[in-house]
């Protein structure tokens, strides 16, 4: 039995930032917070759930770090976040439980570069989406047609979904009060984004 993402993630923690260092996709990054800012998901008082956060290098320097929670399954990840951004939340979590936080008091749930390709349960998923959001709270869901190159480059395998973006809308659609849309992001990436309705 191979290595679960997990145990995957912990072994890459201390390159991570580093590999993801490089001219493309640093501007993949900048691209992904233009479009988050533009759309007011990254503003001052906004509380924002980050799933999947890795080490926080994406999101956190951009957002509010007073109302930031980023959970994650790797503590390798997670220890690196903490000593870098000391005033955001982080906690560990994995795909499949409940997100640790109250019924609505999220303003934006986010989740980036195919931490939801290991969501096992979509559904469920988007169910604790509706649930932690408040009234017209905002979600920006990016899926991943790739493989994690960082694990890749280690010569590490684990099992992660490969998700039709059709498929995935069709599954929010279920969500009552959950509407999104698709929209392409690049070669690699598409995202599902969407409000939760009053």
């Amino acid at each position: 039995m191979g290595l679960s993402s997990i145990e995957a993630y912990d072994l890459v923690a201390d390159e991570y930032d580093h590999f993801y260092s490089r001219p493309g996709h640093l501007l993949e990054n900048a691209a992904l917070i233009e479009i988050l800012r533009g759309a007011g998901l990254l503003a001052v008082g906004k509380h924002i759930l980050d799933l999947g956060c890795g080490t926080g290098s994406v999101i956190v320097p951009h957002a509010d770090n007073q109302h930031y929670t980023g959970l994650d399954g790797s503590e390798g990840m997670l220890v690196l976040a903490r000593r870098r951004f000391a005033a955001a939340r982080f906690q560990r979590w994995r795909w499949g439980e409940d997100f640790p936080v109250s019924d609505g008091c999220m303003d934006v749930v986010l989740s980036i570069f195919g931490a939801f390709n290991y969501a096992a349960d979509p559904l469920r998923a988007f169910e604790e989406v509706r649930r932690v959001l408040r009234a017209g709270g905002r979600f920006f869901l990016m899926i991943t047609t790739a493989e994690s190159e960082v694990l890749v480059a280690n010569g590490l395998k684990v099992q992660r979904c490969a998700y039709e973006p059709l498929n995935l809308l069709q599954l929010i659609r279920k969500v009552e009060g959950l509407r999104a849309t698709i929209i392409p992001f690049s070669a690699r990436h598409y995202v599902l984004a969407g409000r939760k309705h009053d």
